[in-house]
């Protein structure tokens, strides 16, 4: 199913999605949270409220969050990227690396891809598992991220992930692991420590590239608004 931005979606449209999340929630579906300021709001005080090391695990209001942005166009050029190299090197065998709920993955498995979605046990990873298997009969491709690693994908992709990592140069060598291809986006460079209330982590470039350079060859690049998507070929990829 396509939607904005060409790129496909899990379902035609959000109205779709929300009527599949409230199925999953039942009694506890929020509808005021299907206005995207409010869910914002909601989230942000989560996040306070948890703490970056127990949010993703905790948060209930980041199912709403990841299906307003699978229906945004943030990350159209990203997969936009993706889908040419599946294309073009007939790439079909996709790990999605910090899956959340999982609505990306789907999509990508309508459009004819084999995927197998990854990312802590959380609601959002409950959600995701529930959904796939009701709509695809594939719940069992959700998978843990411990998992990561047990097999080699032809591509793996972590979009809109790294930012959230305490430490995302330490996961760059577990994607090379597990993919042939790498793609990742990239959020601006910024060296400040954390401030402990972002839910953004500050990304050094001056540690994450050099670390992506010696797993990889960089293959293409892409910009979409602040965020640079790039996609790397490993190195014994590359060789071979």
């Amino acid at each position: 199913m396509t939607g904005g931005g060409g790129r496909p979606r899990a379902y035609p449209d959000i109205a779709a999605a929300w009527t599949r999340l409230e199925e999953f929630l039942g009694a506890s579906f929020r509808p005021e949270l299907t206005d995207y300021e409010a869910c914002c709001a909601y989230v942000e005080e989560e996040f306070a409220r948890h703490g970056a090391k127990d949010f993703y695990s905790q948060s209930t209001g980041y199912l709403y969050d990841l299906t307003h942005f699978h229906f945004m166009a943030h990350k159209d050029p990203f997969f936009d990227l993706v889908a040419r190299l599946t294309r073009t090197q007939g790439l079909r065998d996709l790990g999605d690396v910090g899956c959340g709920v999982g609505l990306d993955a789907q999509a990508l498995m309508a459009d004819g891809n084999d995927v197998t979605a990854y990312d802590i046990p959380s609601p959002s990873l409950d959600y995701a598992r529930w959904r796939l298997a009701a709509d695809t009969g594939a719940g069992d491709v959700v998978r843990p991220l411990d998992a990561l690693g047990d097999r080699r994908h032809d591509l793996v992709y972590a979009v809109d992930v790294l930012e959230h990592v305490p430490d995302p140069a330490a996961l760059v060598p577990r994607l090379f692991e597990s993919g042939r291809f790498v793609a990742v986006n990239l959020f601006p460079h910024d060296p400040e420590p954390w401030d402990g209330r972002d839910m953004h982590y500050p990304l050094d470039h001056t540690r994450l590239l050099p670390e992506l350079a010696r797993h990889g060859e960089l293959v293409e690049l892409a910009v979409a608004g602040e965020t640079v998507s790039a996609l790397w070929q490993g190195r014994e990829e590359a060789r071979s």
